[in-house]
C-alpha cells in the first residue's frame, strides 16, 4: 500500500470537500493515477463513483481498496455494503464473505454483525444468521427490538 504525500492528502481532502460532483471525481481520477497503490484513494473514489451513481465503478475502486489494505475492515465493509446493496440479493453471498473478513478483524462490531446476519437471513442461512443476531445481541441487547420477530426470539435464546 502506498502512503499519500502531504500535497496528495491536501488533494484527497479538496476532493472530498468539493461540491461538483463532477469536480470531485476528476480530482478523485487524478490522485488515483498518482497514488495507484492507495487504498484510501481508491475508497474516497468509490464513495465518489457511488454517488455519481456508477456503481461498477464504485465497486471495482472498493474492491482495489481491499486488496491494497486486506487488513482494514472499513473497506471490506464498503465493498461488502456495495454487494449487498444495489444487487437484489445475485451477490450477497460475497458480501457476506466480505463482512466474514471485516469481522475477523473487528468482531466487536454490533452494527457488522447485524448486516452479516441480515444477509443470511435474506440467504436462507437461517441458523447462521441467528448466530450473527446472537452475537449481535450480546454486543447490543437494546437493538434486539430491529430484529426480525422469528430471528429476536432465537436471538434470546440461548
Amino acid at each position: 500500500a502506498q502512503v499519500l504525500s502531504s500535497a496528495q492528502r491536501n488533494q484527497l481532502a479538496g476532493a472530498r470537500a468539493e461540491k461538483d460532483l463532477e469536480r470531485s471525481l476528476e480530482l478523485l481520477e487524478t490522485l488515483v493515477q498518482q497514488a495507484p497503490r492507495s487504498p484510501e484513494a481508491w475508497a474516497a473514489l468509490s464513495v465518489t463513483r457511488e454517488a455519481a451513481g456508477d456503481i461498477v465503478g464504485a465497486e471495482q475502486a472498493a474492491w482495489l481498496a481491499t486488496k491494497l489494505a486486506p487488513l482494514e475492515s472499513a473497506y471490506l465493509i464498503r465493498y461488502g455494503d456495495l454487494l449487498a446493496g444495489y444487487h437484489a440479493g445475485r451477490l450477497d453471498f460475497d458480501a457476506i464473505r466480505a463482512y466474514e473478513k471485516a469481522l475477523s478483524r473487528q468482531g466487536s462490531s454490533a452494527e457488522l454483525w447485524y448486516r452479516k446476519g441480515r444477509l443470511e437471513w435474506r440467504t436462507g442461512q437461517l441458523e447462521a444468521a441467528i448466530a450473527s443476531f446472537r452475537r449481535y445481541g450480546v454486543l447490543a441487547p437494546q437493538g434486539l427490538d430491529a430484529l426480525p420477530r422469528c430471528a429476536r426470539l432465537h436471538a434470546q435464546t440461548p
